[in-house]
């Protein structure tokens, strides 16, 4: 049963619990402070549900992202893989300018894993492919 975290405008927020996966759906534009913002919440969310994938939907993000690309890719993603995540289904947005920037950030990441897909059934099924991830009881208090 998919539980529902968050839904706002800009970013709407899942968690899979028995896939250990959220599911994140960006919408729009997004400003730097913005995004810094929803990414302290994807943090939040990650660190309280254990998630160890996150499918990310970005079919339907516009422009906005080149101005914070250097900070997702060298600050927030290995924050997000010292936290237990293993690996992003990341969708790609149908706008081409974002698109490029993703593409050339996700470049600069080397942990989690991450994979790009046109489409989010293509992304789903990847992820269903991977070894069955368990929540790691080590991330919680000793």
């Amino acid at each position: 049963m998919i539980v529902p975290l968050l839904n706002t405008p800009s970013l709407v927020v899942a968690h899979d619990p028995a896939m250990h996966c959220l599911y994140v759906t960006w919408s729009g534009r997004h400003d730097p402070e913005q995004t810094v913002a929803n990414c302290d919440l994807l943090l939040h969310y990650l660190q309280s549900t254990h998630a160890t994938c996150i499918l990310n939907d970005s079919t339907q993000s516009l422009d906005g992202w080149h101005e914070i690309s250097g900070w997702l890719s060298l600050d927030f993603f290995p924050r997000l893989a010292e936290n237990g995540l293993l690996a992003v289904a990341w969708v790609n947005a149908r706008d081409w300018p974002t698109r490029t920037v993703t593409d050339q950030m996700l470049r600069a990441v080397s942990h989690p894993l991450i994979d790009t897909f046109s489409d989010v059934e293509a992304a789903a099924s990847w992820l269903r492919t991977l070894p069955a991830a368990k929540p790691v009881a080590a991330r919680s208090s000793p």
